[in-house]
């Protein structure tokens, strides 16, 4: 596939993602996003919480120091699967993987730049409201709102608030999603919060992903299981490496409504999402 470096917001191809903007839509943001503004992507939080466990691992106080030993850190890291090396961090000591998850945030919040955020908030015409699995209080803070107008798991609300917290905030313990057993009860135990504000969601609202790599499978289910099949898309950077993965995901995205919108980084890197962003609203802004 060809892709360009900029889309054309003001085609036809994106008439009915425009109307939808302009009329009311759901800006669900990922990882990406917060990348950006300076805090660590899913794989670099894992690594960086791997390591700060073995550094702490006198603390950890285990029956079998095999449990956590030089092979075994080294097989986290391997492993290539965040959602399970954090569930066992968290199993080998929860106080320290809370310690450690807030400490990490922290750093990071404290050198994070606004610039992201003020090109998502281009998005932001009173009408659309934002959904995000980052944990952390970035765009919150740079909007200036309090807690009134926000919903954090599993506290959510119809119709959604301007930001809606998917997988807790970092501030609130209890409502973090990091763990396999997080993850089954917010999304298929006997409350599923997160489960049901999805469908929720897609049911009522068409939905653009941003700096979201759509690899929770969970979110691609509560799509499935939507009544109502609306058009959703998934703004996404591409490069030549990216674009036989990007064919492939993109063909098997469409069983779900869901459309790529590519953009090609080789010349800028990932900071073009900038410039996309400014495309889009700028045809929002015309319409």
């Amino acid at each position: 596939m060809c892709t360009p470096e900029i889309p054309d917001f003001n085609s036809a191809e994106y008439e009915e993602l425009i109307d939808n903007l302009s009329s009311g839509a759901c800006v669900f943001f990922g990882a990406g996003v917060s990348k950006l503004a300076g805090y660590k992507l899913w794989d670099e939080l894992e690594k960086e919480m791997i390591k700060r466990f073995w550094e702490r691992r006198k603390e950890l106080r285990l029956i079998n120091p095999d449990q956590f030993d030089h092979s075994l850190m080294r097989s986290l890291i391997d492993l290539n699967d965040e959602i399970e090396s954090l569930t066992y961090l968290y199993n080998l000591n929860n106080f320290i993987f809370a310690e450690e998850i807030k400490a990490i945030f922290h750093e990071d919040q404290n050198k994070a730049a606004n610039k992201p955020y003020d090109y998502l908030n281009r998005l932001n015409n009173g009408k659309n409201f934002f959904v995000t699995t980052n944990i952390d209080v970035g765009f919150q803070k740079y909007l200036g709102i309090n807690d009134i107008n926000v919903a954090i798991a599993p506290n959510f609300s119809n119709p959604p608030k301007i930001i809606n917290y998917l997988h807790g905030r970092v501030d609130k313990q209890n409502t973090w999603v990091f763990t396999g057993t997080q993850y089954h009860d917010n999304y298929h135990g006997k409350n599923p919060y997160c489960m049901d504000i999805i469908r929720s969601i897609f049911e009522d609202y068409t939905v653009i992903f941003i700096g979201y790599g759509l690899r929770d499978k969970e979110i691609l289910t509560g799509i499935r299981l939507s009544n109502k099949k609306r058009k959703h898309y998934w703004l996404e950077s591409s490069s030549r490496h990216k674009e036989d993965y990007l064919k492939v995901r993109s063909t098997n995205l469409r069983e779900v409504n869901i459309n790529l919108i590519p953009y090609l980084i080789d010349n800028y890197g990932d900071e073009l999402l900038y410039i996309v962003l400014d495309g889009m609203y700028n045809a929002l802004a015309a319409k």
